[in-house]
């Protein structure tokens, strides 16, 4: 690998040994001098090219397996994976779940971002895509039509990953997905009865947004899958609001 102990001491002094090996390590492989599928040393050939202890080597692996740039292989030992986009998605996962967001960080983060998400996929919307948005309306649909809550929670979160997809954008795809995944249970869509409509009728009435979105984006028109979305986004958000400042209107109930 061409590294010495020397490589070692550039970096701040203010880390352990196996942070500063494994910055090091990191570096080469972010650099791609160490390629994905590369296999590194042994824990006891790198401990004797470095001058190091074993401790401190497999401390420096286990930082770079948490980092999702190694994965260590029974009979193989460590190797440089070829893929972070998993480890990402895990990890953002988790912050997202202890973060202990709120309703209305989450639903103000959805407006920011998805009203751009339809428009670049309206721009951008290939055969493929359009029919995979079809379909996933479509697997909507039915499980509407058959008062399936669970298949129709798995069709909307896929209708908006579908979406998501569309837009041919990698870094958007890779650092939403998950994000997109949290943020769609139901409890967030129908925190509570709107309207003056019963749940069954806002559920419908939120599956009709979902065609306008569509029907949007299938037109091609940025304009009018930006507004689609919008509207789309603005009642559950209104309702997280006023769930927050402790309103209720009238045909709300108690």
């Amino acid at each position: 690998m061409g590294m010495t102990t020397a490589d070692v001491e550039l970096f701040a002094e203010h880390q352990n040994l196996h942070e500063k090996l494994a910055t090091l390590l990191e570096t080469q492989i972010l650099s791609g001098k160490v390629a994905a599928g590369e296999t590194l040393p042994s824990e006891r050939d790198m401990a004797e090219q470095y001058g190091l202890s074993r401790t401190v080597v497999r401390d420096a692996m286990r930082l770079l397996v948490a980092r999702g740039l190694v994965e260590v292989r029974q009979g193989v030992g460590a190797m440089v994976t070829h893929d972070q986009r998993k480890s990402f998605a895990q990890s953002f996962n988790l912050l997202l779940r202890r973060g202990a967001y709120s309703k209305l960080d989450i639903m103000e983060v959805r407006r920011i971002l998805e009203l751009e998400i339809a428009a670049l996929a309206a721009e951008r919307l290939t055969p493929e895509a359009e029919a995979e948005l079809a379909e996933t309306l479509h697997r909507y649909r039915e499980a509407m039509d058959t008062d399936d809550r669970p298949a129709a929670s798995v069709a909307h979160k896929q209708f908006h990953a579908s979406l998501l997809q569309a837009t041919g954008n990698r870094i958007l795809i890779d650092f939403l997905d998950p994000f997109v995944a949290f943020s769609m249970p139901s409890q967030l869509s129908l925190a509570s009865p709107a309207e003056g409509m019963t749940e069954d009728e806002q559920r419908w009435a939120d599956f009709r947004r979902h065609v306008a979105i569509f029907e949007a984006v299938a037109a091609r028109d940025p304009d009018a899958a930006r507004a689609a979305m919008r509207e789309h986004i603005r009642l559950p958000e209104e309702r997280v609001r006023r769930e927050l400042a402790g309103e209720r209107r009238p045909d709300e109930g108690l």
